[in-house]
C-alpha cells in the first residue's frame, strides 16, 4: 500500500474529514514513528508489530559487475517484526481464501 492509498483509506473511514486533514494525520502518524525510532530505537504498535534499528557493521562484499573485493560501509537497518496478533489475522483470512478457492 502506498501513502496515497492509505490517505484515501483514512478518508474513506471518516468521508467528514477533508482530504488535507486526512494527508495530515498519515504524516503526522509517520513523523511520529520517524522520530520515535531516532529517539529511542524502536517503535511497537501492540496488534500490527514492531519496528527497531539494527546497527550493522562494516563487512567485505563483492562487486557482482566487476568481482572485485569492497568494503561494504557501516550502517543502519530498520528491522520490522509482525505481532502475533497481525499474523494470527493474516493466516485466518488466507485460510479463508484457500477455501473458497477450493
Amino acid at each position: 500500500m502506498s501513502k496515497s492509498l492509505l490517505i484515501g483509506a483514512v478518508k474513506r473511514a471518516a468521508p467528514e474529514i477533508p482530504a488535507d486533514v486526512a494527508k495530515g494525520i498519515v504524516d503526522s502518524v509517520l513523523e511520529t514513528i520517524s522520530s520515535e525510532l531516532v529517539t529511542q530505537g524502536s517503535f511497537t504498535l501492540h496488534e500490527v508489530g514492531s519496528l527497531s534499528l539494527q546497527h550493522k557493521p562494516a563487512r567485505r562484499g563483492r562487486n557482482p559487475a566487476t568481482g572485485a573485493q569492497i568494503t561494504i560501509e557501516p550502517r543502519t537497518a530498520v528491522r520490522y517484526r509482525v505481532s502475533s496478533v497481525l499474523a494470527g489475522r493474516i493466516s485466518q483470512q488466507l485460510a479463508k481464501t484457500r477455501k473458497k478457492a477450493v
